[in-house]
């Protein structure tokens, strides 16, 4: 097993973006937002994207 605290990091940067991203939606589309359901949204897609775009890929050889 390596060290993987470069891509640990990049994922937390990417899913606070995303987190950030999902708030101001949410924040943009509704007028009196649940507080606690746009924070689970941004927890989620901020989660959720930053686990796809930092995990490792395998090639598989056929």
């Amino acid at each position: 097993m390596g060290n993987n605290l470069g891509g640990s990091v990049f994922s937390g940067v990417i899913g606070g973006i995303i987190a950030v991203i999902c708030w101001y939606i949410v924040n943009m589309v509704v007028a009196e937002p649940n507080v606690y359901v746009a924070v689970a949204l941004s927890g989620f897609f901020g989660s959720f994207f930053a686990s796809i775009y930092a995990a490792k890929t395998e090639k598989v050889e056929a």
